[in-house]
């Protein structure tokens, strides 16, 4: 069954069953940031009649190496919503030419009964997924809400429920590893904030991500030209109700340190 795919497959057939898994190797140009996957709201909808779609992508970063096949799963916690459908980015499209899973079980009405979703990828030939500075988009879910209020949110979280599920990278014959999980995602109806994402997307990128980009605007903020924030409240990272030093601290932590996700936006 898909569900049960092991994504080394191609490993497990020629090397014995006990495999000693290791960590790529990144290159000297490489900032040492590990490799991860995310998922961000980019649609969400309005307690309004006449909005109830929302779209939720899943973003993999690799700068290390190659990705040959990639699995992860997912589990949302919300009532009335249901998901239509799912897609391949082009770029995974193209990278994973024997194989993708982006339902549960392979089957839609399983991934609704059962509130789970897959993604799940193999290559026979090519590169496989490129290895690139900055976060690539794997795939994107399509949602509808049935009823969506004031108050209502949504959790999605990673999960694993089967051996196609488990957050797993290949890069190579025997090289196989865990990326870092950037942690449950939580959207709100009518939040009324101006922040994307999660806190520190000062830059207020569409894919509310926090990059060097995002540090580079707070120490402008803060120490150069001064100029003002757009949405000051996507800068209070450590909560205390202004924008100061503190912020930058744990941004810089995020980043460079102890990589710990940053809150999401209220």
């Amino acid at each position: 069954m898909l569900n049960r795919l092991f994504l080394c497959l191609a490993v497990s057939l020629v090397l014995p069953v006990s495999l000693t898994f290791a960590q790529p190797v990144q290159s000297p140009q490489d900032v040492g940031a590990p490799d991860s996957i995310n998922l961000v709201f980019s649609v969400l909808p309005s307690a309004s009649p006449g909005q109830s779609a929302i779209q939720l992508d899943l973003y993999g970063f690799n700068d290390g190496g190659n990705i040959t096949s990639a699995s992860s799963g997912f589990h949302w916690d919300a009532q009335g919503l249901h998901l239509d459908s799912a897609r391949p980015s082009p770029m995974v499209d193209t990278a994973f030419n024997f194989l993708k899973v982006l339902y549960y079980k392979n089957n839609i009405d399983s991934t609704n009964a059962r509130q789970l979703l897959q993604f799940a990828g193999f290559r026979t030939q090519g590169v496989g997924i490129p290895s690139s500075p900055e976060p690539q988009l794997w795939g994107s879910y399509y949602f509808t809400a049935d009823q969506w209020g004031e108050g209502d949110s949504i959790v999605v979280d990673t999960l694993t429920f089967s051996n196609g599920s488990k957050l797993l990278f290949c890069v190579g014959p025997g090289v196989s590893y865990a990326p870092r999980w950037e942690g449950p995602k939580v959207a709100y109806a009518e939040s009324g904030s101006c922040c994307i994402g999660t806190l520190g997307n000062v830059d207020e990128s569409a894919d509310g991500l926090v990059t060097m980009g995002d540090l580079n605007v707070l120490i402008d903020h803060l120490y150069i030209s001064l100029a003002p924030l757009s949405c000051p409240e996507a800068g209070d990272i450590d909560g205390d109700g202004y924008v100061s030093m503190g912020d930058q601290t744990a941004m810089i932590d995020h980043l460079y340190i102890s990589l710990d996700p940053l809150p999401p936006c209220p």
